[in-house]
């Protein structure tokens, strides 16, 4: 009798949808995905772009992919690592090259010495935010936090408003490891909204 935690029992439930099952396994793997995504854009020497934009964007192609029933070969921990390292690989070689297009610099980044005026960088793209960032800015935040039961709306708000883990868990009066769940939870929900767009 497989036990209800493992890899086998957890691929087969999100492959009927439990999103339960999905946050298991990111809990699982996330780390692992972006410690090698960072390794991959470190090769790259991509400096806007970290192993967890990657990784986040690799569990997203993921679920999505799980949904659109994708993955028929999907029936052990084995595969499972094999598609997660192969989706990560891809997502962080697509970083890499977005970092290294001649658009971006082709990987050099000049600084405000190099810009020519004389200008700094407040100069050339202001002081702040216009109110019509400002208010699509609030408009998305929204968005985001209305996807969210009160809970982790909680959360997320304190999170975004600077606090660390072990404040908000202090805040709460509720376990550290709760707090780390229910962030993981809320990236991974506004990630899924992000892959819809």
């Amino acid at each position: 009798m497989e036990e209800s935690g493992s890899i086998t029992h957890l691929i087969a439930r999100a492959q009927a949808g439990d999103e339960g099952a999905l946050a298991a396994l990111w809990e699982r793997y996330f780390s692992r995905l972006a410690g090698l995504a960072r390794k991959k854009l470190n090769k790259q020497f991509v400096r806007d772009a970290d192993g967890e934009d990657a990784a986040l964007s690799a569990m997203a192609s993921f679920w999505a992919g799980l949904q659109a029933d994708k993955f028929h070969d999907l029936t052990s921990r084995d595969n499972l690592w094999r598609l997660l390292v192969v989706i990560t690989t891809r997502k962080a070689a697509d970083y890499g090259a977005r970092g290294q297009a001649q658009k971006r610099g082709a990987g050099r980044v000049v600084g405000e010495a190099g810009i020519p005026g004389k200008q700094t960088i407040e100069d050339i793209v202001g002081k702040g935010p216009t109110p019509e960032f400002e208010a699509e800015s609030q408009e998305c935040l929204e968005h985001l936090l209305d996807q969210l039961d009160d809970d982790h709306r909680e959360v997320a708000v304190l999170k975004l408003e600077g606090w660390k883990n072990k404040e908000i868990a202090a805040e709460r009066q509720c376990p550290l490891r709760r707090v780390e769940r229910q962030l993981k939870t809320v990236r991974l929900t506004w990630s899924e909204s992000f892959a819809d767009k």
